[in-house]
């Protein structure tokens, strides 16, 4: 009651850095009996498109020609009608604006978009931004700006610009203009802004967790992606939880042999691999690139479970190679043994080569014995179809980690080259 009997009123208090301000910074009634004025109130979100958070207030016994039709208001939050700046978050592709606390879908990361506008006219802007991971404070540091000034002309100019690749999280943002000192030598950058609802601090969007990779033709069978071959398309693969293994997913790689799933940051999955007719997967986790081996198992075409915190990595980072099937070939060379040496743990450490050709080897099987006397069929097989334990060193390695003690005082290895398609294994 102010002069009106349960008029109403609406108080608004400012935040700041310090918490809320103990005293109203504006405040605003309805001067009529019985309005109840306050009744409800709430953000309004940012109505005109300023930049500014807007207020809303409900009346529900406001009279306007009827009685107790009640009134909604809203207040902008700038104090007037302001200039349009049309703040988003958008979908990596540009296609659709992504809503608060939406997932970008994307490993490509999300955009920025805002309508450049200067208060002294026309003048040359850039959209400068600040990208943090959500609970982190604002600080000015790591900033990003668009490469080009654009020109506002009479009406603003859309700016538009990518948030590359961000580790999956959820984050927030703000973004501002900065003016061409040659148009606008008295003003160097706009306020900050971003969209209304919510704190600072509070998480505007999430760079959704992805699983993605490619399915390649592997021609020369070596577990490896080459340039030059061919990326496969149409191939189903799988979402399987994990370690349940229930299917949660099914997609086709793309014309590019690309697949994605966007999961759920909080659980384990496995990816597996569906083999068209006629062909099978290559070796597996060979090279020194995780980016360009094959992970799908040779058996089940399933890779090792994948966990969180899910990383880039992970949108591209699990792949398979296939190659038509066609004759097992047996290995008909024999691998050899150049050197020998002791790693620092003392484990014995062979050091081979192998003249087969890639198609007709997965591993190498490994034999040891006691007694360099011994017939070679008799030594026992301590390792089968082993791969490279050191690919950054030129040619083969592997690492005895048995820990066994020679009764004789000394080992005496033979290398086997293996072919688990055939089963098959090559001379000593």
């Amino acid at each position: 009651d102010n002069g009106e009997t349960n008029e109403g009123r609406a108080y608004l208090y400012h935040g700041s850095a310090s918490g809320i301000s103990t005293t109203a910074d504006w405040m605003v009634e309805s001067g009529q009996l019985g309005a109840n004025y306050g009744v409800s109130v709430g953000t309004a979100g940012d109505v005109n498109g300023d930049g500014y958070a807007d207020v809303i207030v409900g009346a529900s016994g406001y009279d306007n020609n009827d009685l107790n039709e009640g009134r909604v208001f809203v207040y902008y939050g700038n104090e007037g009608p302001g200039l349009v700046l049309r703040p988003e978050q958008r979908r990596a592709d540009d296609t659709v604006p992504i809503a608060r606390e939406g997932h970008s879908r994307s490993a490509d990361g999300f955009r920025l978009a805002a309508i450049g506008r200067s208060p002294l006219g026309r003048g040359k802007v850039k959209l400068e931004w600040e990208v943090k991971d959500r609970g982190l404070r604002f600080d000015g540091m790591d900033t990003q700006m668009s490469s080009a000034w654009s020109d506002t002309g009479t009406g603003g100019v859309a700016l538009n610009e990518a948030v590359a690749s961000p580790e999956p999280g959820r984050y927030h943002w703000r973004m501002r203009f900065v003016y061409d000192a040659a148009t606008s030598p008295f003003l160097a950058a706009s306020r900050w802004f971003t969209i209304p609802w919510g704190g600072e601090e509070e998480a505007d969007l999430e760079q959704a967790s992805i699983i993605g990779g490619v399915v390649w033709l592997d021609a020369d069978g070596d577990g490896i992606r080459q340039g030059d071959e061919d990326l496969m398309g149409s191939i189903s693969v799988q979402l399987l939880d994990d370690p349940g293994g229930a299917l949660l997913d099914q997609v086709s790689t793309n014309r590019a042999g690309e697949y994605d799933f966007v999961v759920n940051r909080n659980a384990s999955h496995r990816v597996r691999f569906v083999l068209p007719a006629g062909y099978e997967f290559t070796r597996r986790d060979q090279g020194g690139d995780d980016m360009l081996d094959s992970d799908a198992d040779p058996v089940t075409g399933e890779t090792v479970p994948i966990s969180p915190p899910y990383r880039v990595f992970d949108t591209s980072g699990w792949s398979a190679g296939m190659r038509q099937q066609g004759p097992c070939f047996t290995p008909d060379e024999e691998a050899y043994i150049y050197a020998q040496t002791i790693d620092a743990n003392g484990n014995n450490v062979l050091h081979f080569q192998d003249p087969n050709q890639p198609d007709r080897v997965t591993g190498y099987n490994i034999y040891r014995s006691a007694d360099a006397g011994t017939p070679y069929g008799e030594w026992p097989l301590i390792a089968s179809d082993v791969i490279d334990m050191d690919a950054a060193e030129a040619n083969i390695q592997w690492v005895d980690t048995t820990g066994d003690v020679s009764p004789s005082g000394a080992w005496f290895y033979q290398v086997a080259a293996y072919n688990n398609v055939c089963d098959a294994e090559g001379p000593w």
